[in-house]
């Protein structure tokens, strides 16, 4: 009986682990036109404020200044709008607030940001979200989802200004 109470909580728990941690697929493809936030006085203010919160000189950190958009993101076939922020600097930066990653389309990456201290702050409006990292020269994509050995997903697949690609919810 203790064998099969045990055999039953062990199936249980893998079951809800393996719903917990699925793959989500997101599918982005960057059109032509659409409108980007503006980068006004009352965000660089929240910037400033920001930085001087936590600490920070904008002289000694790497950080990216990511605007709100309206470009449609995909996630498991179900379309969404106010996911996707463009960086201010490199346009061809995206930054995905559902799947908390940076698709760089020039290098065909998309990063995780979950090294080197990099952390990400949305403003309360959600019309802005600045990436930081606590040091110069940080390359703010983190691990990116190519270094399957670590992510282990497949790698995303970039065709002219759209890319798809897994990630898993935790």
């Amino acid at each position: 009986m203790r064998k099969f109470v045990t055999i039953t909580l062990f199936a249980i728990m893998a079951a809800s682990n393996a719903l917990a941690t699925g793959l989500q697929k997101f599918d982005l493809a960057v059109p032509g036109t659409y409108v980007r936030e503006e980068y006004k006085e009352d965000l660089k203010n929240w910037r400033l404020s920001l930085l001087r919160g936590v600490g920070y000189d904008a002289k000694k950190i790497s950080e990216a200044i990511f605007l709100k958009t309206d470009i449609p993101l995909k996630v498991n076939g179900h379309e969404s709008i106010g996911q996707v922020y463009q960086n201010k600097d490199i346009k061809h930066q995206f930054y995905i607030l559902a799947s908390d990653t940076i698709i760089d389309f020039e290098a065909q990456q998309v990063g995780t940001m979950g090294v080197s201290g990099i952390t990400n702050h949305p403003t309360p409006s959600g019309r802005m979200i600045i990436i930081i990292a606590p040091g110069k020269n940080i390359n703010l994509l983190g691990v990116t989802l190519d270094f399957t050995i670590k992510v282990q997903v497949k790698p995303p697949v970039f065709t002219g200004n759209s890319v798809t690609y897994e990630r898993r919810a935790w």
